[in-house]
């Protein structure tokens, strides 16, 4: 448990706010604690130093800080008031160690959108650049912290800390110490647990949880253990760190077989920590892409329908789209229409989801001719051809324009037998007989019949 060495009275709120100390009093101050390591073993074997601290072990600890070094300002909608402490002592099984001088950091009534989490929170960090003196169970002790967290906002009042540290005002206590290579905090051969203090009535104090979902992660932190960075990274729980995670407690979603590259979308649960929040499951799924992966072939004059969907990222999606051929357009779920050109047509569409991820996927639209349709009574007619259509397109017969298609008998009576084509054997002056009907809305007869020579 915490309690204070000195009464409580000697340390005041002074006129601006701050945490003071009453005139002709000390202003030193001790903290003790203790604490159990019931969240598993640390153990280093780096080949320079090995130990281990099995899961279970007692430990204890006092902090020793000086109310008189106290300043404070405001900070995310409440304020941030620090105070130095010259040592923080701890006792881990047999083995003692001390870190020298650092700082306690108190935030009182934090509001959203902060680097740190709602409500009030303290946390004690020493300052020293190397390993603390004094090894832990035969490895090196490289740094630790405590931390005191409440989301309501009531534990901490005026930037002043509390009494009884360890009492029920708070929603988690917790300890945290990196245990491996000398002067090194997170490095290879190191471990770091978060540990539960023991509150006033004798069990663990609950951890306080974190979670969220629908976040793209924005980076990897390079470094041991491993962080995940989702949205800005502005809060402190947008650090996600990923080591103690197994592949239990770990999915994948969608094909993804990894959750350290950005873009990918996470969501998660976890613990609060002096940095960050630590994870205790993680579900990845991939960034937003296109579901349709091909469009449908289109016809002249025909009504068109072809959905098109994304898929993963987080909704809602927006999608944009370039390249439709004449007569077709995109309404947010489908392209549809009626197309007027015939044509192979590349389609461009770019899909944005709602944490910002964007994905481009190119199609191919093929628009064939359509069926001509023809209308009126059945035409015949003879005479001489008078022009021949670029192409052998069409032909004039006197005044009449005639086209053919696949279905037109045609027979062309030349020199060396017949044909059933017309090539460049038709000349103008030929004589021809045909038969058929007009195409709707236009003069030119689509043969059933054509007779040439």
């Amino acid at each position: 448990m915490f309690r204070r060495l000195v009464p409580a009275a000697l340390v005041t709120v002074a006129a601006a706010g701050l945490i003071g100390v009453a005139p002709a009093q000390a202003a030193t101050d001790t903290l003790t604690f203790t604490g159990v390591t019931s969240y598993g073993a640390m153990t280093v074997s780096n080949g320079t130093s090995t130990g281990s601290i099995p899961g279970g072990t007692g430990y204890t600890g006092s902090l020793t800080y000086d109310a008189a070094t106290a300043s404070s300002g405001t900070f995310a909608g409440g304020t941030h008031s620090t105070l130095r402490f010259s040592d923080l002592a701890m006792t881990v099984g047999a083995s003692t160690t001390h870190t020298g001088a650092g700082v306690v950091d108190v935030y009182d009534n934090l509001l959203s959108n902060s680097s740190y989490p709602v409500g009030d929170s303290v946390y004690v960090n020493f300052t020293g650049s190397v390993a603390p003196s004094g090894p832990l169970a035969g490895a090196d002790f490289n740094w630790m912290g405590l931390a005191f967290l409440d989301s309501t906002g009531r534990a901490v009042s005026a930037g002043l800390l509390p009494a009884d540290l360890s009492g029920p005002a708070w929603t988690s206590t917790f300890s945290e110490f990196n245990y491996g290579t000398t002067g090194t905090r997170w490095g290879a051969g190191n471990t770091s647990r978060i540990q539960p203090m023991t509150p006033a009535s004798g069990t663990p104090a609950p951890s306080v949880p974190c979670a969220g979902s629908d976040a793209a992660v924005s980076a990897v932190a390079p470094r041991t253990p491993g962080f995940l960075v989702v949205g800005s990274g502005a809060n402190l729980l947008d650090h996600l760190r990923t080591t103690d995670l197994t592949p239990a407690s770990t999915t994948f979603l969608g094909g993804t077989t990894t959750f350290d590259q950005a873009g990918l979308i996470v969501a998660w649960q976890g613990v609060v920590a002096p940095d960050g929040c630590h994870l205790t499951s993680l579900t990845v799924s991939p960034s937003v892409q296109f579901a349709t992966t091909s469009l449908p072939a289109a016809t002249v004059g025909a009504p068109y329908v072809a959905p098109v969907a994304a898929q993963w990222g987080v909704k809602p999606y927006l999608v944009s789209m370039t390249g439709l051929p004449s007569g077709l357009s995109y309404d947010g779920t489908a392209i549809s229409g009626t197309p007027t050109t015939a044509g192979t047509f590349p389609v461009t569409a770019t899909v944005t989801d709602g944490v910002g991820g964007t994905s481009t996927a190119t199609w191919t639209l093929t628009v064939a001719p359509g069926a001509p349709v023809t209308t009126g009574p059945r035409l015949e007619g003879e005479g001489r051809i008078t022009r021949i259509g670029d192409g052998l397109s069409s032909l004039t017969i006197g005044t009449t324009t005639v086209v053919w298609n696949a279905a037109t008998a045609i027979t062309v009576n030349t020199h060396d037998g017949e044909l059933a084509v017309v090539d460049s054997s038709v000349k103008v002056g030929m004589k021809a007989q045909w038969s058929g009907r007009r195409l709707a809305g236009s003069t030119v007869v689509l043969l059933t019949h054509l007779e040439i020579g």
